[in-house]
């Protein structure tokens, strides 16, 4: 299991800047709050909302690589899975570490949600893919919940794959209903981090009973069953 204690996030968001080779866009605005009091700054949601969604043009869509010596430090850093598969995801991800850690958690928690609803795909799957990087990550259930029940694979797969928020802070029920699916849309039940931990006899019991369903319908059982009914 992995805790945020665990993870430096802001020597993280410095290294994921330095690795994009620019600079996070500023998201604060000056203002006078009066005229006899000097220009102060506050966060604002719709600058932070355009660099987010900006992302893929300001960073490109390339393919991600990192050298040897970045695993390390991201592994230093508390980082062991693999985070991102393209530019962009790593620029919002690195957004997402930077605001959690300026902004008050309620408003952070409400504004992650609203990009999250209004997100394309690319954005929802980087916030997914964000969620076990952020202060008091638990909070964020509902989000990742909702994640997997979508029918758009690239989202749950964003999740379940490579991800160790589920096994760290989903509940035996719908962590058992996120494997159980993972495992009928043909997911590699080795990429879901921490299963081996968060294995249970009702998640055994619900095995046997899919497997017996597949059966009786004539259906191929995949081959990953056996990782789910060993003792």
């Amino acid at each position: 299991m992995i805790s945020n204690t665990m993870i430096d996030s802001e020597g993280l968001s410095d290294f994921l800047t330095t690795y994009l080779h620019a600079p996070m866009p500023d998201p604060y605005h000056s203002y006078d709050g009066t005229q006899n009091r000097a220009a102060q700054k506050v966060w604002d949601e719709k600058t932070f909302r355009e660099s987010f969604t900006g992302a893929s043009r300001r960073f490109g869509q390339t393919p991600l690589y990192l050298s040897d010596q970045d695993l390390s430090e991201l592994s230093r850093l508390g980082v062991t899975w693999p985070l991102a598969a393209t530019r962009d995801e790593f620029g919002r991800i690195a957004m997402l570490i930077a605001a959690a850690s300026e902004v008050h958690p309620a408003g952070f928690q409400s504004m992650l949600q609203r990009c999250y609803d209004e997100g394309d795909t690319r954005e929802r799957h980087s916030i997914l893919r964000a969620l076990p990087l952020l202060p008091s990550a638990e909070r964020f259930t509902s989000l990742a919940f909702d994640a997997g029940r979508s029918h758009l694979q690239p989202l749950f797969e964003a999740l379940v794959c490579d991800n160790p928020y589920p096994s760290t802070y989903f509940p035996d029920r719908p962590m058992n209903h996120m494997v159980l699916k993972a495992l009928s849309l043909g997911i590699d039940l080795d990429r879901i981090i921490g299963l081996e931990r968060r294995m249970t006899p009702e998640l055994k019991r619900m095995t046997v009973d899919y497997v017996a369903e597949r059966r009786a319908a004539g259906r191929s059982i995949p081959a990953d069953v056996r990782l789910l009914l060993r003792d």
